[in-house]
């Protein structure tokens, strides 16, 4: 071999190719399952809770209606679902109860218990939800 030969040969080594795989594949294709669950965990956490007017108190106190937190949570849920379609003024109606709230308020303007659903007309509402019965609820 000639000298300019061994000159190139060191100067330009051979070349291989390297293969790059992605360091984070989540990265590239959106969150991991566990930023989802996070995420998810995050929105049924930012359910806001709905309040009881002064005069929806009284009724309830009245008529003995219940609002444990399970059902208030259950109605806080609801409003929610009514607040995404639009809805303004809005009768959520239990087996044995019935709730009249303001969906942008989410306040719970009147509540009507099982003795008082003789009255079958509700006015001043522009939607109606039907709740789910909770368990271990009295029928």
């Amino acid at each position: 071999m000639k000298v300019r030969q061994l000159v190139n040969r060191v100067a330009q080594p051979q070349r291989t190719e390297v293969q790059r795989t992605p360091q984070n594949k989540s990265a590239t294709n959106g969150p991991s399952g566990f930023a989802q669950e996070l995420h998810h965990a995050e929105i049924r956490q930012s359910i806001r809770p709905v309040s009881l007017s002064g005069h929806a108190e009284q009724r309830v106190e009245e008529r003995g209606i219940n609002t444990s937190p399970e059902r208030m949570e259950q109605i806080a849920a609801a409003v929610s679902e009514l607040s995404d379609k639009g809805s303004v003024n809005a009768l959520l109606l239990g087996k044995n109860d019935a709730f009249v709230v303001n969906v942008p308020s989410r306040i719970i303007v009147t509540a009507v218990g099982e003795a008082d659903m003789t009255e079958r007309a509700f006015t001043n509402i522009d939607s109606a939800y039907v709740l789910d019965e909770l368990e271990g609820s009295v029928s």
